[in-house]
């Protein structure tokens, strides 16, 4: 059944190109990392393929595969489902993939061949000069020839997405606080769906996502519980914060320092969003987020309360990589247009306006950055960004509000090492192909500034 193998191409898709570009070791700006990486010759290796026809012998000498043969290999897996979901416009169920998931897909697999191939042309050189070779005709060929090919593609299919019928979440959606984060909807395109039946939800009530997301549930780490508790719940960067246009409705999503333990506060700008009682919510510090919710609403009873659903998948990232895409092949003027008419058709406050004022590429793509932070707060999405524009993490600064202990700060222009992920010894072991990448434990000093 064609629907079947979209479905399954589109996921294994989207596994391997999370696998490249979590694996895939970039430079780091760490003199000894860098190096130990280049006399591994591990630089444009991303992870071994393994598919269906793939013997137990083979996989036990299975080297990791260069990019241009990954990006082959994804991209005929996509070009597949692209052909098999042709007609699936809409689904049962959020958990299966529709066309408008592979555009979305090629979307983002497009996305970052522009930013790589703009940055680095010798990899684009190395990417045509092996279109031709024989070993790889079992896959489409890529086609392009510059990086702005890549980007156009990038801004086509994110339209293709969007033209599916997909639409960004409301305020009232974004601040249901039964509903909000937890549901699919007109937004998602892809989830990850945990019903009450599943692990997920029965046991290990700790280690789930509810425990860690939601400061409305009566259990886990992110719960207040007097002295007994953590009374944190995860936190945006206070930097961050304060680059938020003040007429941005989503600001309210975190606890502003103005506004921390405020009655009047809590009732007029968050108690809308939050299932917390004011007496419950005035323990949180500031920057605390309430973006996420039990299933339901439910707080007392962890069974229900972990039953949530997590977007893969938002229409919102296809109108974000439809403007920076668009910026470079149409110019700085035409990315900023659409970012104007995102942000004020769907994010601005009534009366409000949002102007971006940035005059060049660098500065235009540090303010689509900035508003994806903001959109994507814990979801996961930002982290495949910082590796791809190779954007300095930066956690230590005066008035930083991140735990002392893991106040690192990456180099410009480079990856934060620790997100180059490290293969575990146990696939060496099982692999004599395999090379493993350095280990970053360690590789940035503590910044050691005070507040």
């Amino acid at each position: 059944d064609a629907l079947y193998v979209g479905n399954a191409l589109s996921y294994r898709a989207m596994a391997y190109m999370d696998l490249a570009r979590m694996f895939e070791f970039k430079r780091t700006g760490v003199a000894y990392l860098d190096e130990e990486a280049a006399n591994r010759g591990i630089y444009g290796l991303t992870v071994p393929i393994v598919t269906e026809n793939t013997t137990e012998r083979e996989s036990r000498d299975n080297p990791r595969a260069p990019f241009y043969k990954m990006y082959r290999f994804i991209m005929d897996d996509l070009n597949l489902a692209e052909a098999c979901l042709s007609d699936a416009h809409a689904v049962s169920a959020k958990t299966d993939a529709s066309i408008g998931v592979v555009y979305g897909l090629k979307a983002r697999l497009w996305l970052d061949m522009g930013s790589r191939f703009e940055r680095y042309v010798d990899d684009l050189n190395t990417m045509i000069s092996h279109e031709a070779d024989e070993d790889l005709n079992d896959y489409d060929k890529i086609g392009i020839t510059t990086a702005n090919e890549c980007f156009a593609r990038a801004a086509e299919y994110a339209r293709k997405a969007i033209n599916e019928g997909y639409s960004p979440l409301s305020e009232s959606q974004w601040f249901d606080p039964s509903i909000g984060f937890n549901t699919p909807n007109n937004s998602w395109l892809w989830a990850n769906i945990i019903s009450t039946n599943d692990i997920a939800a029965t046991t290990g009530e700790w280690q789930s996502f509810v425990s860690f997301q939601c400061v409305e549930a009566n259990w886990g780490i992110a719960v207040y519980q007097d002295e007994i508790n953590y009374a944190h719940g995860w936190m945006i960067d206070a930097r961050l914060f304060d680059k938020i246009d003040e007429g941005d409705w989503r600001k309210t999503t975190w606890i502003d320092p103005e506004d921390a333990g405020a009655s009047n506060a809590f009732i007029t700008k968050y108690s809308r969003g939050t299932n917390l009682s004011y007496n419950e919510w005035r323990n949180y510090r500031s920057y605390v987020g309430i973006k996420y919710h039990p299933a339901n609403g439910e707080r007392n009873t962890s069974t229900i309360g972990n039953a949530v659903s997590i977007p893969l998948m938002r229409i919102e990232e296809m109108f974000l990589i439809e403007a920076e895409a668009t910026a470079h092949t149409s110019g700085v003027g035409a990315g900023k247009q659409l970012l104007e008419s995102f942000m004020n058709t769907y994010r601005m406050s009534a009366g409000e306006s949002y102007t971006c004022k940035a005059a060049d590429m660098e500065a235009f793509t540090d303010e689509l950055f900035k508003q994806k932070r903001v959109e994507f707060w814990g979801e996961g999405i930002v982290y495949w960004d910082y590796r791809r524009l190779e954007l300095p993490i930066e956690r230590g600064y005066p008035g930083s509000n991140h735990a002392r202990q893991y106040r690192f700060n990456s180099y410009p222009e480079h990856v934060a090492p620790w997100t180059n992920f490290y293969i575990p010894d146990r696939e060496r072991d099982l692999n004599k192909g395999v090379i493993l990448n350095p280990d970053p434990s360690q590789a940035i000093p503590l910044w050691e500034g005070g507040n």
